[in-house]
């Protein structure tokens, strides 16, 4: 099977504007059903004889690896969004995954963290430019509610300390302007003057290391912090702070939604502040709440 990969993840970045995230998993979901049908045919099956049997047995394939059905309806849309891309292109004459329908899945409510095991979390000495670090991301990951995916973008241009601002780039390139307060504020402030002074006594470049002086987070080698960095990182604090909880930086995002909720915010105004491009996906945090009300009073009310 010849698929015109290059022009389809050309299309999901430069038009459809994914980030680097979403169009590498599209790309290798389609390689995956690739390899299903040469092993199934024994062959190369040419595009125009897909049918919708093919992609039914590869979703089943799934199903009985035990793929989560979250995992499975993002495959499914990985390929619909494919056949639709060779459709417009007249490699093919219909969708052949058109009709079929994404699995039901099951809505968890996110973990978040108590506001002791906040503080509990943000309880270290920033006494080094690694240290510093690792506060100011934790601080603007909760202060602010953005992706870790945004965060590593950041350039120090992007942020606006004497104002509380933070330019983010979101999903779809979408730019918006988050706030946060005075902890990450003064975090932030700390970090940045590591940061300065190790960048001005920095040793010239050597081989491929390649500095990048506008990275608002860096590594020890002066380079932009990937998102894994931000993951070992997130995940080492957080396993001190919070053994139970999950040690992903989106618990932070989670607790950011779910603290303000708590303390009476506004859905819509959660919504902005999260980049959510509805407010369906922002109301899984009014279930968190809810269910705290709930607790709170079969806890307090003698005739719960």
């Amino acid at each position: 099977m010849r698929y015109p990969l290059r022009s389809f993840v050309r299309y999901l970045s430069d038009q459809r504007a994914y980030s680097r995230n979403t169009v590498e998993c599209y790309r290798r979901d389609v390689l995956q059903f690739a390899s299903f049908t040469r092993r199934i045919s024994k062959s190369d099956v040419h595009l125009k004889d897909l049918r919708p049997e093919e992609v039914r047995a590869f979703l089943a394939q799934l199903g009985a690896l035990e793929l989560s059905d979250s995992s499975i309806a993002r495959k499914l849309a990985s390929l619909k969004s494919f056949f639709r891309y060779l459709v417009r292109l007249d490699d093919l004459e219909a969708n052949p995954a058109a009709g079929l329908r994404y699995p039901r899945k099951k809505r968890k409510l996110p973990s978040f963290l108590t506001v002791s095991e906040i503080e509990k979390l943000f309880a270290f000495d920033a006494k080094d430019f690694v240290s510093s670090r690792d506060l100011a991301i934790l601080e603007l990951l909760y202060g602010s509610g953005i992706r870790v995916g945004e965060l590593v973008a950041l350039d120090v241009d992007d942020i606006k300390l004497s104002e509380g601002l933070v330019r983010v780039r979101g999903k779809g390139k979408k730019e918006r302007v988050s706030p946060f307060g005075a902890c990450a504020k003064r975090a932030l402030k700390k970090y940045t003057q590591f940061r300065r002074d190790r960048l001005s006594h920095a040793p010239p470049q050597k081989g491929r290391v390649r500095r990048d002086t506008q990275a608002l987070f860096l590594s020890c080698r002066n380079e932009r912090l990937r998102v894994r960095s931000v993951q070992r990182i997130v995940a080492k604090r957080l396993g001190s702070a919070a053994k139970e909880k999950s040690v992903s930086p989106h618990v932070l995002r989670h607790s950011f939604a779910t603290h303000l909720l708590d303390a009476g915010a506004d859905l819509r105004a959660v919504q902005e502040l999260l980049g959510h491009s509805s407010v369906v996906t922002t109301q899984i945090y009014t279930h968190v709440s809810l269910r705290r009300l709930k607790e709170a009073y079969s806890d307090a009310h003698p005739r719960a």
